[in-house]
């Protein structure tokens, strides 16, 4: 089944809960799930907002626009998404783009060949980004942030990362 929201997500685990006959195994899942994100947003919703880029690839750069599901969560862990102004979910950015966007943090999720390189060799030559001046630039792994049952403890270690804590 496909989901365009976090509600949905939580709604296909009872469905598959259901069509397994584990439903209270499935029902704890996502009690637990709504419990996690909503811990999260309590403790980061005052939080001075960070304007963070996350980056999907960088050969072009790929980022999460406004109708990601990443966006979704945005004021969850306490930040603004930098690429705000994209109806687009991933839109392709050039150089200049990201520059005039100066985000606070970069959160690097690159996947496939590019994951090989180390991310501050990557964005150490663009001095010209805030993030990158106050060495805000972190590499994540994909699979933290994935709409699933890990989502929530992804976004707590995100939520860490970009109020360096």
């Amino acid at each position: 089944t496909s989901f365009r929201t976090t509600a949905d997500m939580i709604d296909s685990i009872r469905k598959i809960g259901n069509l397994t006959g584990e439903p209270k195994k499935a029902e704890a899942l996502a009690s637990n799930m709504i419990s996690k994100l909503t811990s999260i947003k309590k403790r980061w919703i005052s939080a001075e907002k960070k304007k963070i880029l996350i980056v999907w690839g960088r050969n072009p750069i790929v980022v999460a626009g406004t109708n990601s599901y990443m966006n979704e969560h945005m004021d969850t862990i306490g930040a603004t998404n930098a690429m705000a102004s994209s109806k687009i979910p991933y839109p392709k950015i050039g150089l200049e783009e990201l520059i005039s966007m100066d985000p606070d943090v970069i959160i690097d999720l690159s996947m496939g060949s590019e994951k090989n390189d180390e991310s501050g060799k990557i964005w150490s030559g663009v001095h010209a980004l805030r993030a990158v001046r106050e060495k805000k630039v972190y590499s994540m792994n994909t699979g933290d942030v994935r709409r699933g049952p890990r989502l929530a403890d992804g976004l707590e270690k995100l939520a860490k990362m970009i109020h360096s804590e």
